[in-house]
């Protein structure tokens, strides 16, 4: 058998493409590509929060209201990423963003809608400006208008409301 070129040794060691992150992309942080074609192949909400529930081992979202709260969230933005048009690229990537947004938000006490909409944005930023280190171009202008208006409409409009579910001692 021939010697494998140095180049396929990179990618075996790197992982396939799709399967693990390269920073400061996050895309394939939370969701591989097989995953996210997994999602995007669902036909039916009932298939979309199966995969959710499953994905994130979050079987109890039914009876938790932490659990709720998180499947809600997770679907709503794997949904709209659908309905944009996104790529499965911007798909994880979006996901992601959104995740650790939320995680930000509810680390701890007391932060403002000001401070998560702030850390959304260099997240966001990260994903799509040109010529700046530790930032890369993935998502469009067209692309970062439609994500933040539907997080500002959505996430930040309701910030305080899933935010004090997820804190309160249930």
């Amino acid at each position: 058998m021939p010697p494998k070129a140095a180049a396929e040794e990179e990618e075996e060691e790197e992982g396939e493409i799709g399967s693990v992150p390269v920073p400061p992309n996050l895309a394939w942080t939370d969701l591989t590509l097989p995953d996210v074609q997994e999602f995007l192949a669902t036909t039916t909400p009932e298939d979309s929060l199966e995969f959710i529930a499953k994905k994130f081992e979050l079987s109890d979202y039914e009876t938790n209201a932490r659990s709720t709260i998180t499947v809600d969230l997770y679907l709503w933005i794997l949904s709209f990423a659908r309905d944009a048009g996104f790529n499965e690229e911007k798909t994880s990537a979006a996901f992601t963003i959104l995740k650790q947004t939320h995680e930000y938000a509810t680390a701890g006490e007391g932060r403002k809608v000001e401070e998560t909409f702030k850390e959304f944005k260099k997240l966001v930023l990260q994903h799509s400006l040109t010529g700046v280190p530790d930032h890369i171009v993935l998502f469009t202008p067209a692309d970062v208008k439609l994500l933040t208006a539907y997080v500002t409409n959505t996430y930040m409009k309701h910030y305080r409301s899933p935010r004090y579910r997820l804190l309160a001692r249930l």
